[in-house]
């Protein structure tokens, strides 16, 4: 993959419920798409990362065309991709800490300690400190969307497909899970492996102030577009502009 090339390129892409979306986002970008419920997000993410089909239309994923990749592209997309989906389900089986390490245990290209080691730093940076022993069903809701991220992060992913992260958790819970995803976009930055997102959304209150770009999804199509240096000027505006948009379906 060209280093100038998009991280991710949807082109015309339709879901089939009357969604037609056409964006862009660059190598390290992080994208916000908000939308009311019923707007199609989740279907537009999971076509984005390669799990269901488009309509019609191209999506171009790490220089990959979905419309036309081999079974050996799909395997390679994965391990270089993160889904944080708004349901997260895992193993019950397993421990927390073996449901986040199950990837790197199939792609066996790290020692035990390496991933001992990961999993220890980004369970810190998710916040959950407890013991990982225990099995998922044995955490509180907000500690398995914890969990979630993590699993998603293992891998040093190039790009993260984030599901409404937050979802159905209390204002205090979602500000500490999209805290925890501004850390860990801004931590691999800093380590020169920036990584790219796109963030689906009810309400783009808490998660403003993360985006590079941010898209909004009402009827069908993206009625608002702002970059970095829109958001910084017009915040405000932008939140009641989205409550408008809303109100007005």
């Amino acid at each position: 993959m060209n280093s100038t090339e998009p991280i991710l390129c949807l082109n015309d892409v339709h879901t089939g419920e009357g969604t037609d979306v056409s964006l862009q986002i660059a190598p390290g970008e992080f994208a916000v798409l908000a939308g009311p419920s019923g707007a199609e997000k989740s279907e537009l993410l999971l076509i984005a990362a390669g799990f269901r089909k488009a309509r019609q239309g191209s999506v171009r994923l790490l220089g990959v065309d979905l419309a036309w990749q081999r079974s050996a592209d799909r395997f390679s997309l994965r391990r270089r991709t993160g889904f944080v989906f708004q349901e997260p389900i895992f193993i019950q089986e397993l421990s927390s800490a073996e449901n986040v390490q199950l990837a790197l245990r199939y792609d066996d290209l790290l020692s035990d300690e390496d991933i001992f080691g990961r999993t220890r730093d980004l369970l810190s940076a998710a916040g959950l400190t407890g013991d990982m022993a225990r099995v998922p069903d044995e955490l509180a809701p907000v500690e398995r969307r914890r969990l979630g991220l993590v699993r998603a992060w293992i891998r040093e992913p190039e790009i993260v497909f984030y599901d409404e992260p937050a979802k159905g958790l209390d204002p205090a819970s979602q500000q500490k899970i999209y805290e925890a995803i501004h850390n860990y976009h801004k931590g691999r930055k800093k380590d020169g492996r920036p990584s790219a997102a796109l963030l689906a959304c009810n309400n783009p209150q808490w998660v403003l102030d993360l985006a590079d770009l941010y898209l909004v999804l009402v009827g069908g199509h993206l009625t608002s577009r702002a970059d970095r240096t829109s958001i910084r000027g017009r915040r405000v505006a932008l939140e009641r502009e989205f409550l408008d948009s809303i109100q007005a379906i």
